[in-house]
């Protein structure tokens, strides 16, 4: 496979116009073109339906019926990604089956968005398929190719396809009737901990000496925060937690507990900020509040938070330097489950994040490929869509990472194997993305750049709501 970045032909003056408005994703013109094509209500999914699931089916089955011998498909990707570098390993099975061979196109996550409007703006050809997380799908949706004439044909009914996923998961693909994308990862973020440090009999004595309860994972926010403060040794370079605190993973985590306070970034029925005022605005506050404390009142994550991204984290965790560790650690489970890692720091154990409110969820991380309009190769961009909902590739992302997918059960099987981490399981269906909303990819990125400055210090909670509600009314308004 070639692995090679391939040239992409674009109009120079209009990519650097685009390119330019990445950091805030639209540009006025872009703007103005979604705001004339797409409806502004974009909740078309039923988030309460059910279905008896069906699959998982291998690629023998979804492929193998057709040959398409010399032609090559182009398809962007996240760099570094592992789910889909597990993808990218199974290539020459999808290239046995189909007779397609594959060119990858690795962009950072920051960038894979607007590198891929810039694309489909000018119709350039460049890429036989859309790669996107689900709040940048309502902007990319009407330069898609529906694809329930595929379904239908290769399925027997949309209703058969559907049946591979999580309700909610193929309902946010569905626009206007029309599926337009095939998901294939939806996974959430969870904590972590150490079992030999939970588990050790001095550390729970002591721990209910000091606080009157057993030691156990966390159920509450408060035994959360008594736990994370009881294991923080800085005289012995330990920590009671770390997290994900940098970039786009420092978002998610305070949209996480932000969802875990019965609260979301939009309203997508009125386009509103839903906590301006009242009630929600003291559960936004308490919101930030829970995470400025964590560094800044209780001290119990290691200097320079803030800046401690994605890959940092584990590094931090599997050092030794922490007892609880939060984020996207399916992206890492494979390895923290690794006889080397097991040997330096014991075993971890996993269960989801404390909430605010019982009964409520976190934020789940929904992935996509679909087929734009601009496809040189539209018939084989499906059979490369069908391979990646095969057992083969969804058995191999999660082994290759520890991650949720968007089928339950591949993720059943995936746990009894001991593959995939129990919290990972279990907080699936308990939370959910950001809402389907025409901006929520703009919003989500207010999170992103502004979370890190709450982490620190640099704003205060009461500012940094405050500043949240302000550019988020510019953007929908």
């Amino acid at each position: 496979m070639n692995l090679q970045l391939k040239k992409v032909g674009i109009i120079t003056t209009l990519v650097i116009m685009i390119l330019a408005c990445a950091n805030s994703v639209f540009c006025g013109q872009e703007q103005e073109i979604e705001k004339a094509t797409l409806p502004q209500d974009q909740v078309e999914e039923t988030e309460d339906v059910s279905w008896e699931y069906s699959g998982p089916v291998s690629a023998s089955e979804l492929l193998g019926q057709r040959r398409f011998e010399g032609i090559t498909l182009d398809i962007p990707s996240t760099a570094g990604n592992r789910v889909m570098e597990a993808v990218w390993n199974e290539e020459p099975l999808f290239n046995s089956l189909t007779g397609i061979s594959v060119t990858t196109h690795p962009f950072p996550h920051s960038n894979l968005y607007a590198k891929q409007m810039a694309e489909i703006m000018v119709n350039s050809g460049a890429f036989d398929l859309f790669m996107g997380i689900q709040m940048s799908w309502p902007a990319f949706s009407p330069r898609l190719i529906p694809l329930n004439e595929y379904i239908e044909r290769d399925f027997g009914s949309v209703d058969n396809f559907k049946r591979l996923f999580y309700p909610i998961a193929i309902n946010r693909a569905t626009f206007g009737g029309d599926v337009k994308l095939v998901p294939f990862q939806y996974t959430g973020q969870f904590l972590v901990y150490r079992k030999d440090l939970f588990e050790d009999p001095a550390e729970k004595a002591a721990f209910k000496a000091k606080y009157g309860y057993e030691l156990q994972p966390p159920d509450t926010i408060q035994q959360f925060i008594d736990i994370a403060q009881f294991f923080t040794r800085p005289e012995d370079d330990l920590w009671g937690f770390v997290f994900m605190g940098k970039g786009p993973p420092g978002g998610w985590a305070m949209i996480e507990t932000l969802h875990g306070a019965g609260l979301e970034i939009i309203d997508p029925k009125t386009g509103k900020v839903p906590f301006v005022s009242g009630v929600n605005r003291e559960k936004a506050i308490e919101v930030a509040n829970f995470w400025y404390d964590l560094v800044h009142t209780y001290h119990v994550a290691p200097p320079g938070q803030a800046g401690i991204g994605h890959s940092d984290c584990y590094e931090w965790y599997i050092g030794g330097h922490a007892a609880m560790s939060f984020g996207w650690w399916g992206d890492f489970w494979d390895r923290v489950v690794s006889s080397e890692i097991i040997a330096d720091i014991g075993e971890t154990g996993s269960v989801p994040f404390p909430t605010i409110e019982k009964g409520t969820g976190g934020f789940n991380a929904l992935w996509a490929y679909g087929i734009p309009k601009m496809s040189d190769n539209p018939e084989a961009a499906w059979e490369f869509l069908k391979f990646l909902i095969s057992e083969e590739v969804c058995f191999s992302m999660i082994k290759n990472s520890g991650t949720g997918l968007a089928q339950p059960n591949v993720n059943n099987i995936a746990a009894e194997k001991g593959w995939m981490p129990s919290a990972c399981l279990a907080t699936i269906p308990r939370s959910k993305p950001n809402p389907r909303y025409i901006h929520s990819w703009e919003i989500s990125d207010l999170y992103w750049r502004y979370s890190a400055s709450l982490y620190a210090g640099d704003l205060t909670p009461e500012q940094f709501v405050d500043l949240i509600i302000e550019r988020t009314n510019k953007i929908t308004r």
